[in-house]
């Protein structure tokens, strides 16, 4: 998808700008965490991103980069309130995490977009299951009250190397 392809090159862009101007401490590392899903924000999240492609190319390991894109989230807020929206980024949130390992990195990185860091991703392959199973993971009715909330998902991927070697 070519859209998905120049968001994932602005953004790969920007976080890099971001990570060479910051260097972060533990100290910091606590001011860049999202005040609603209590995740690193996107200047941690570049941090992160910077640190797990220099490991690749010194290791020569594969890494997975996800967006996932709540598109619904406008519409939530709008219709059925500010609460359910916030309720909605938080499940979602929530459900993303528990899809990814520990040593992986997950971050909210704006309102409607999380970033992921999957180190060590072992087989090209073994991505589109591994897409579709998080797609419908996150993709499940969310009941808050007796509102049940849908989330609509979008999930845009780069696997380094096969599809780059730099955040650029």
């Amino acid at each position: 998808n070519d859209r998905f392809f120049f968001s994932l090159l602005e953004l790969f862009t920007g976080l890099k700008r971001q990570a060479q101007r910051v260097t972060l401490s533990d100290a910091d590392n606590k001011k860049h965490l999202d005040k609603v899903t209590h995740l690193p924000d996107s200047t941690l999240f570049s941090d992160r991103l910077a640190v797990a492609l220099s490991h690749h190319q010194r290791n020569k390991k594969n890494l997975l980069v996800l967006i996932v894109e709540l598109s619904n989230l406008v519409f939530i807020n709008h219709t059925m309130g500010q609460e359910k929206g916030t309720t909605t980024v938080q499940e979602v949130s929530r459900r993303l995490q528990e899809k990814v390992r520990k040593v992986d990195t997950v971050a909210r990185l704006e309102g409607t977009e999380f970033g992921a860091v999957l180190s060590d991703f072992k087989d090209i392959k073994q991505i589109p299951g591994y897409l579709e199973g998080l797609q419908r993971h996150l993709a499940q009715p969310i009941k808050s009250g007796s509102a049940v909330i849908t989330p609509d998902i979008f999930i845009g991927h780069s696997f380094f190397p096969d599809e780059g070697d730099s955040a650029d």
